[in-house]
């Protein structure tokens, strides 16, 4: 690859003292065994750009830079990302470059386009709470050894899908008798990664993609068992449904294409049997969009049929919170503070009746610690503001809900009782900020309530053994909580996820939200670069910046409907009615 003369050279030999790691004051870096440490914001650059260029970092400059880079993430980040470091990482492997590299913590050659460098870069990462900063010379080290010296995942360059390729792939897949019987037919779909493989991305860095494509289909699935979606193509960018294994109706279909801004009609002759045997004129949606964004509101509450008050979920599932509560057949544990929530929250478990084993939690949320909202002072008359609910799915998933102080459903927790950092917004959203957050299932809870009721002087004799009976022992509760992780994880593992990997539906989120590049603008409309280059001068205003650089993912979105009919790719809501 070609690299400008590199300014770490002059950073490496300046670096002679470690910082503490970013994730904590006082905490003490294990050190990747490299001797390297973080630089100071005076450090000198080093020298300037050859006049002439470089012809190429060697094997031995890559690895020196290698070693400098993975200094700074020890310093800044193993406090966090490294396993038994915190129980709210979003990933544990820092040390395993390979790991990073194919669920795309890192995309080789594009350190714009890598989460783990751009969190850094923003500010995001380490917390903002976090006094270490790392410093434009230790970013600069980042950077330079992603774009120019990771190595991208062996493809194959000079082949691509594009639509041709897409509508191939699935024709076949539908037309062939060995994969799917005649009857059949008009219950598949696709979901497509075609795009993503024609921008670069493929192998195994495409795996967080089909993981969470797998995660997101059974979490908004009414179906009673795990069905991972199955790929037709060589590649693995196409994957075939059926909706009947959801539990999906034409209807819900239906709705998804229409919240789709990709939804894309193909007139192109390879189409006409896609659609008429599936009955539907668009079979395909995108997948990283649907991980992505049906598994938000107004989505996530459509395709699941969540109920619009808790009090219509309990009666759904046969959930007697109240009679629970009364004859001591709840769990509860409460806390003083956690990592989402802005003040104190109780939490509460309830078997689902004739369900072998499936589990209904709340949470207690409150915008104050004081009055009612004090748990110290109401350990058993305290008044929530926000309830989430988290309850099993038939096919042995997770599904969430969020209510407020009357019950009604919210599509996200208020900021005065809880944010979510990784959202754009910073609102805990229902369903994707849940299945984040709940990656492993039930997120482990200590209680704190109990030890501060029994030692109350304000509360009577009954309070305390009231609380003390829906409180159970702290290794009671934590099997409790580990029952139902294992039956998640369980389910998790039939659909093909892993609870040791990153989760993915965060990852994909965080990436489709990412700006767009001409690159990815071309291959998310199934053309060259060099025809969208062509092209792009007869296309809408908002979507020419691409000649020169990104533009944001809801602009493209925005746009896309136009484009493509414009382009002639096929029939969207943008094109003219035709002519009578």
């Amino acid at each position: 690859m070609a690299v400008r003369a590199p300014p770490w050279i002059a950073l490496a030999a300046l670096a002679t003292a470690a910082l503490a790691m970013g994730c904590g004051e006082g905490s003490q870096s294990r050190g990747l065994g490299h001797g390297w440490a973080d630089v100071g914001e005076d450090a000198d650059d080093g020298p300037a750009d050859d006049d002439e260029g470089s012809t190429g970092a060697t094997a031995e400059a890559c690895a020196d830079l290698e070693l400098a880079a993975l200094d700074v993430l020890e310093v800044h980040c193993a406090g966090c990302h490294t396993p038994g470091a915190t129980a709210v990482a979003s990933f544990e492997h820092l040390h395993e470059l390979d790991r990073l590299v194919t669920e795309g913590k890192i995309l080789p050659g594009a350190a714009l386009q890598s989460s783990l460098f751009t969190a850094m870069l923003s500010g995001a990462m380490p917390p903002p709470s976090v006094a270490a900063r790392p410093t434009d010379a230790a970013l600069e080290l980042v950077r330079l050894w992603i774009d120019e010296c990771v190595e991208v995942p062996p493809c194959q360059p000079d082949h691509t899908l594009g639509i041709d390729g897409m509508l191939a792939a699935m024709r076949s897949d539908i037309t062939d008798p060995a994969r799917v019987d005649l009857e059949d037919r008009r219950f598949v779909r696709y979901l497509s990664l075609a795009h993503l493989y024609d921008a670069g991305l493929c192998g195994p860095a495409l795996d967080p993609q089909r993981r969470a494509l797998a995660k997101a289909v059974n979490s908004l699935s009414r179906g009673t068992q795990v069905v991972a979606p199955v790929a037709v193509d060589p590649e693995r960018t196409i994957f075939r449904i059926d909706l009947r294994d959801y539990e999906w109706s034409a209807g819900t279909w239906a709705a998804i294409i229409a919240a789709s801004p990709y939804a894309l009609e193909y007139t192109r002759e390879e189409a006409f049997d896609l659609k008429a045997f599936t009955e539907t004129p668009v079979p395909m949606v995108r997948g990283d969009w649907l991980a992505a964004i049906a598994t938000a509101p107004p989505l996530y509450h459509e395709i699941l049929e969540l109920p619009t008050s808790r009090f219509a979920l309990e009666a759904e599932l046969d959930v007697d919170v109240l009679g629970d509560v009364a004859a001591d057949r709840a769990a509860r544990a409460g806390v003083l503070g956690s990592a989402m929530a802005t003040n104190n929250r109780l939490v509460q478990r309830h078997e689902v009746p004739g369900t072998g084993g499936r589990a209904y939690w709340l949470s207690y949320d409150f915008a104050t610690a004081t009055g009612t909202a004090n748990l110290l002072a109401h350990p058993l008359d305290f008044v929530a503001d926000v309830r989430l609910h988290v309850f099993t799915l038939a096919n042995g998933m997770l599904a969430y809900l969020v209510t407020d102080a009357l019950g009604d459903r919210l599509d996200h927790v208020p900021d005065d009782i809880a944010i979510d950092p990784l959202e754009p917004g910073g609102d805990v959203v229902n369903g994707r900020s849940c299945l984040r957050c709940h990656d492993r299932g039930i997120v482990p809870t200590t209680d704190e309530l109990r030890t501060h009721v029994d030692a109350s002087f304000e509360l009577d004799d009954a309070t305390k053994e009231k609380v003390e009976r829906l409180h159970p022992a702290p290794a009671e509760f934590l099997e409790l909580q580990e029952l139902d992780a294992a039956s998640y994880a369980r389910a998790l593992a039939r659909a093909g996820v892993p609870v040791a990997v990153e989760e993915p539906i965060g990852a994909v989120f965080e990436r489709y939200t990412d700006d767009v590049d001409l690159v990815h603008a071309a291959a998310e409309l199934g053309i060259s670069t060099d025809q969208l280059l062509v092209e792009i001068g007869g296309l809408s205003a908002e979507l020419q910046p691409l000649v020169a650089a990104g533009i944001p993912r809801d602009v493209f979105a925005a746009g896309f409907a136009a484009a493509a009919c414009e382009l002639g790719l096929g029939h969207t809501s943008a094109c003219p009615a035709p002519a009578d």
